[in-house]
């Protein structure tokens, strides 16, 4: 376990290496000049030249990507052009709100997937399997600002249950918080749980057919043993890479259910700075998402090694 552990931390850092020249190179494909952004408009030549070798821009690109490399690696980000501020404290502040949403949206999917995906999967012809089916089909086809505007209408406006925009910190007032969180956490929850639940349901089928849990019926196991140490954990194994991903995906930033509830995250922010052309803070955002798909990605290969230990010979 520990010589594959190693293994798969030594692979991450030509991944880490790579990615980071990726995400330097992207921001320069954005169109515009960040230097005239920063000026008043109509700007002279000369300031046009003194600011861009101010923050830099004049230097030769690989001189640009190695001064940014080294400050990185001392977690240094820069200071945010359009902000004035460090961008390691705007990125902090804002992943922190978007962590806080997706672990709500994605504890919440989860609580609907499980038990949803394994009913289903055990008794495929059963009413809870047609129900999965028409959930998917609308958790996946009605986009999640139409499903955010219509809870902010019925539980905001109608009913006045919740709030409708706006966020509060879990630790300040955790009572607020999750009133906070309530709307935009469902909204995010239904496409994620629509997709778990419908990969757990068929891999718990394929599972249900497998020698081993015929040999564990034909050995008297007892029938709630068989489910939850057998059939579940083995059907748990292809769900876990998914998981992952939606997981990801909701940390990477949920740029338009923030948008729908005025929530100050990271995909908020990350839109705000391409529109400022704010290439401090794009190049910090972007890294932080690629290094959470990168950990996610470790983390789901460790959990793969747990449940089923043939992986670690690999």
């Amino acid at each position: 376990m520990d010589g594959y552990v190693l293994r798969r931390i030594g692979s991450l850092v030509p991944v880490l290496f790579l990615s980071s020249i990726i995400v330097f190179l992207l921001i320069y494909m954005i169109p515009g000049d960040p230097v005239l952004a920063l000026l008043p408009p109509d700007p002279r030549p000369e300031q046009i030249e003194a600011t861009r070798a101010h923050y830099g821009f004049d230097r030769p690109l690989a001189e640009q990507y190695l001064r940014w490399l080294s400050r990185v690696a001392t977690g240094d980000l820069g200071q945010s052009i359009s902000k004035g501020v460090a961008v390691g404290r705007l990125l902090r502040e804002s992943f922190s709100v978007t962590v806080q949403l997706a672990s709500s949206a994605f504890l919440l999917a989860l609580a609907i997937a499980l038990p949803l995906g394994i009913a289903a999967g055990l008794k495929p012809g059963g009413r809870l399997a047609t129900f999965l089916n028409f959930y998917a089909t609308m958790g996946l086809a009605i986009p999640a600002f139409w499903v955010g505007i219509l809870l902010i209408l019925v539980c905001g406006v109608w009913l006045q249950w919740l709030p409708t925009s706006g966020f509060r910190g879990i630790l300040r007032d955790p009572v607020q918080a999750v009133r906070f969180l309530i709307l935009p956490a469902i909204t995010l929850s239904l496409p994620q749980s629509a997709v778990l639940a419908s990969f757990l349901r068929y891999s718990v089928q394929a599972v249900q057919g497998a020698d081993y849990v015929t040999a564990a019926v034909a050995n008297g196991l007892p029938r709630r043993l068989i489910v939850f140490k057998v059939i579940v954990k083995n059907a748990l194994i292809p769900v876990v890479t998914v998981a992952a991903l939606q997981l990801g995906h909701l940390l990477g930033g949920t740029v338009v259910v923030e948008s729908v509830f005025s929530i100050p995250g990271l995909g908020r922010l990350l839109v705000d700075s391409i529109a400022a052309r704010d290439y401090p803070v794009i190049q910090g955002a972007l890294l932080l998402i690629l290094s959470v798909f990168i950990s996610l990605n470790f983390a789901t290969d460790l959990l793969y090694s747990w449940l089923d230990p043939r992986v670690r010979v690999h």
